[in-house]
């Protein structure tokens, strides 16, 4: 992977997220893309686009509240608010944040076990970075808060 040229194109995308703190973590890869990503899968996209894994019984739109019911459907729950309280690290919760512009979304992020929140961009990389914020130019805002308990962390 070439991390300089990753850089490059991130910051020309998200030139507030270098200032927050990213990494990159992996190559380019089309196979998966940012919903996928947040519930742990890297072998299909998850995406309401026709030809795409989507839950059976949801509406093939983008509209964030049908997101928020696909993640209802893999075992997440809608927490009350998005704060910082609330996306602080909790042993044995999962949790993610979901990004809308608008009533569309847009992304996903999922926590991880370190604290740091990775990200699947597009067709590009994912990434590793510090905070929910740096992504408006494209994604617009963090949106909604799910968590799901378990004992074990993706």
């Amino acid at each position: 992977m070439d991390i300089a040229k990753s850089r490059q194109r991130i910051d020309g995308w998200f030139p507030r997220l270098a200032g927050f703190g990213y990494d990159p973590k992996s190559e380019e890869t089309a196979e998966y893309n940012c919903i996928a990503w947040a519930v742990g899968e890297t072998h299909r996209r998850w995406d309401a686009a026709p030809g795409y894994y989507w839950p059976p019984g949801l509406p093939r739109d983008d509209q964030i509240e049908t997101l928020v019911r696909v993640f209802k459907s893999s075992g997440y729950e809608l927490c009350d608010e998005l704060n910082s309280e609330f996306a602080s690290l909790e042993a044995g919760v999962l949790k993610i944040v979901l990004y809308a512009d608008g009533s569309e979304w847009t992304h996903a992020v999922r926590q991880l076990p370190t604290g740091r929140w990775t990200s699947k961009l597009g067709d590009y990389e994912d990434i590793e970075h510090d905070t929910l914020d740096g992504f408006e130019e494209h994604y617009g805002q963090p949106r909604f808060l799910m968590r799901m308990r378990t004992t074990e962390q993706i």
